[in-house]
């Protein structure tokens, strides 16, 4: 998506306007201005980190932020937040949403048998969670209790380790 979004200018802004001046905000530019495809490389990386469960802290330092200044502020980590708390919620996952919906419309597995219904169905749920997999989505799912990402991220890893003996 976030190709798609680095080559077609028109898709970007028409799906992303509500969300550019925090991409730029998270990515630790001036909010007008113009966001380019460095910028979505930047948000690409933070999106992997987010889904692969890294902590904000780490998310914060791959958008150039300083977890460790300081400044209170800059501790607590605004860029990741901004990336965890408007830019998924409000833009990219609306953008996979409507994508997987796009791909629903045109029903391609048939055609392209390795497309797996399941993933492209809950990819925007996916991601707005920051999940990396549909079997962590369907795990995390049996524990309600455990309320972080990270921490779920970390409990998945230990259920495989106890099934399978490794990540």
């Amino acid at each position: 998506m976030i190709k798609w979004f680095q080559e077609d200018p028109v898709a970007r802004n028409a799906l992303l306007a509500d969300i550019m001046r925090s991409i730029l905000t998270a990515c630790g530019k001036n909010k007008t201005t113009e966001l380019t495809n460095d910028d979505l490389d930047l948000l690409l990386e933070a999106l992997i980190a987010w889904v692969d469960g890294k902590p904000l802290r780490d998310i914060e330092g791959i958008l150039g932020g300083e977890p460790d200044a300081p400044s209170s502020t800059k501790k607590m980590c605004p860029r990741a937040r901004e990336i965890a708390g408007t830019i998924i919620p409000r833009g990219i996952s609306f953008a996979i949403g409507l994508i997987a919906h796009m791909i629903e419309d045109v029903d391609p597995y048939e055609q392209q048998p390795g497309l797996d219904r399941q993933l492209i169905e809950c990819l925007g749920t996916l991601v707005r969670k920051g999940y990396n997999q549909t079997s962590l989505l369907m795990f995390a799912a049996e524990k309600k209790a455990i309320q972080g990402r990270v921490q779920m991220h970390n409990l998945w890893q230990d259920h495989l380790k106890s099934l399978f003996g490794r990540d």
